[in-house]
Formats: structure tokens, sequence, C-alpha cells
């Protein structure tokens, strides 16, 4: 127990530490950058077909701020779903958008709001199947993706370093020809940046 409580104390130590520091170095502030990466958890929803779709991406962005709290942001994406048997989509998405943080002086936690407009490229491959004793060939469709996103996040400072979480919400065209599906998507993304 007295290992813990003294475990417990350090760690609350070098995190005052780390704050403190922060203080000191603002490294949120005009023309500043910042670069990130991040994990995605994506549901899909068509609403026109009834259908759902979970994928997983990871992706990152780099951030230059243009004041102390507003940054342009340019962001890329790639994700992809495996249904098995040779069943998969995947996607590359590309967006420029702009990010506020909702910061109050010095502080190390804090909200921030974004939005984005992008556009990529989306792939789905079907592997052969045999349906009453014919097989059926392996099928490659490319799609033309473009949407709006928005995210609104938490993020913690810890030194020249964050950690963030957003929830993402982006309405989404899917266009193959002449024909256009929308579908809604909603995502969870966390991440780790480091300001320079």
């Amino acid at each position: 127990m007295k290992k813990l409580i003294v475990f417990v104390v350090l760690i609350a130590f070098v995190l005052c530490m780390a704050t403190a520091v922060m203080a000191q170095n603002n490294p949120i502030q005009k023309g500043a950058k910042a670069l990130s990466g991040f994990l995605g958890n994506w549901t899909s929803v068509k609403p026109d077909q009834g259908d759902t779709q979970t994928n997983y991406s990871i992706g990152g962005a780099f951030e230059y701020f243009l004041s102390d709290n507003g940054a342009v942001r340019i962001g890329v994406d790639f994700g992809q779903v495996d249904f098995g048997r040779g069943n998969k989509d995947s996607d590359s998405f590309f967006s420029l958008g702009y990010k506020y943080n909702f910061r109050q002086a010095e502080a190390v936690t804090f909200p921030y709001l974004r939005a984005s407009y992008g556009f990529g490229n989306a792939k789905s491959d079907r592997g052969s199947y045999t349906i009453l004793g014919q097989v059926v060939p392996s099928t490659s469709m490319s799609t033309d993706v473009n949407g709006f996103d928005v995210g609104l996040g938490l993020e913690h400072l810890i030194g020249n370093a964050a950690l963030f979480g957003e929830l993402v919400y982006s309405p989404t065209n899917y266009k193959t020809g002449g024909s256009t599906t929308n579908s809604t998507i909603f995502g969870v993304n966390v991440g780790l940046k480091f300001y320079f």
C-alpha cells in the first residue's frame, strides 16, 4: 500500500511539472505547427439502402495556426473493411479544413471544433463465389468520394505533445459513373499530436 501511495504521488508530481512547463512554454500560438496521427472507427449509414457498415482507419493531419486558437488543417485518412472470403472495401481520403480551439489562457485540457471538406476514392473488391454449381468471378469497383465533416473533440497537452479524441459527423457522397449514393458517417478518432 505504501508503494502505491508513493507511485501515485510521483505520477501527480510529474503531471504537475509537465503542466508547469506547459505554462512556461506554450506550444499553441500564432505561427505554430502540429503533426498528428490517429486511429478511427467509423460507421457508415446509407439511408436509401438501409445498409450500415463499420470500418477502421488510420490517418494524420498537419495544422498551421493562423491565430492563437485557429488553424488551417490538411488531413489524410486510409481505411479498410474485410468481410472475409476475398470481400473487402478500402478508401483513401484527403481533406482541407479549419480547426478552432476553445482554450482559456494556459489551459492544458480544452475542447475544439473542426470542419473539413474532403475528397478521395473508395474501392470495393468482391471475391469469387459459387452459386448453384456456377462460379461467379471476382469483381472490383472504384468510386469517387466527397463530403463535408465536422469534428468535436477534447485535447490534453503534455509539454509539446497532446492526446486527443473526437466525435465526427460526415454526410458523404459516393459517385460511380452516373450514379450517386448518399451516406451519413459517424466516427470516433483518438490520437497523438506533436507541436513544433
